[in-house]
């Protein structure tokens, strides 16, 4: 089975559960620092540092947020976590603005599946302070240069679908709610937007193989399936069907220029012909033009 891209789901998935703060954000996929031999998985900065963020997972996000995404197939170590304090202060160094804005116009956010207990229990060992804020997402207090928060997007799984939707959705252990708030959500945006959430569906679809086969089972769900996503089929067949035009046009047109070809062919062979005939007629003349000569 090709392997599931968890990271470009998940840019998307960001995009989408930050969709009502769209224009005030840009978004840099990974993002290469120390040279172009590091690279910060997903930064998001604010065009203005002072809009506030509706959505709760960008609640703490100020001017530049650095953000770490593990799949559930992936660990959150205390190795990961000094690695991103470190890309974020490698960041702030090659931005130098930190008299502009200072340390405090940084931020850092880990997105997981699961709860990272055992990083957890190093960090408050270290002499942080761990605190849950809302449900799924921690903020880590102490120490620290930089504000920083975990998301779990495990504890949202008893949520209503819609809540926190498409991150939930970067699961490979669905029950089913997860499909029920994409297929709520996705019809409610825009073409652009669409595209985002079908790249989320195409990582669900791949992680949950087997609740996907039971779907099929049921004709409700399979149609609402093909419902919500009939819009983009419809375009792909569309692009697929003036590819498969052009493919005909491009083949009758290197039919036509191989008969060209042909009768170009055939007109060099007769002009080939008649040098080759012009040549003994010269070769010829100049043998006559020798015996007169001796004849003298």
């Amino acid at each position: 089975m090709k392997k599931i891209d968890w990271h470009s789901g998940f840019v998307n998935a960001m995009k989408l559960e930050l969709l009502a703060n769209e224009k005030d954000l840009e978004y840099e996929d990974e993002h290469l620092i120390a040279n172009r031999a590091q690279r910060i998985n997903l930064l998001i900065i604010k065009k203005i540092r002072t809009v506030k963020i509706v959505n709760e997972v960008g609640a703490i996000f100020d001017k530049y947020n650095i953000v770490e995404y593990k799949s559930p197939e992936d660990s959150l170590t205390l190795g990961d976590f000094y690695k991103v304090l470190g890309y974020t202060g490698i960041y702030l160094e090659e931005l130098h603005r930190y008299d502009e804005y200072g340390r405090d116009a940084f931020t850092m956010t880990f997105v997981r599946r699961r709860k990272p207990a055992k990083l957890f229990e190093y960090l408050k060992r270290d002499g942080h302070e761990v605190s849950h804020v809302k449900k799924g997402i921690y903020e880590i207090n102490g120490h620290l240069p930089f504000r920083t928060q975990i998301i779990v997007s495990r504890e949202w799984d008893d949520e209503e679908a819609e809540i926190h939707t498409w991150l939930r959705s970067l699961t490979n252990e669905s029950k089913g709610k997860e499909l029920n708030g994409i297929l709520v959500s996705t019809p409610k945006l825009g073409y652009e937007h669409k595209q985002l959430a079908d790249g989320v569906m195409n990582v669900f679809a791949r992680a949950n193989m087997e609740l996907i086969r039971e779907v099929k089972e049921e004709p409700t769900m399979c149609e609402a399936i093909n419902e919500l996503f009939a819009e983009e089929t419809k375009k792909e067949k569309d692009r697929a069907d003036a590819a498969i035009k052009r493919i005909g046009e491009v083949e009758t047109e290197l039919g036509e220029t191989r008969t060209e070809l042909g009768k170009t062919k055939t007109k060099l062979g007769e002009a080939m012909a008649k040098i080759d005939e012009l040549a003994d007629q010269l070769q010829d003349a100049l043998a006559e033009i020798a015996r007169l000569k001796a004849a003298k």
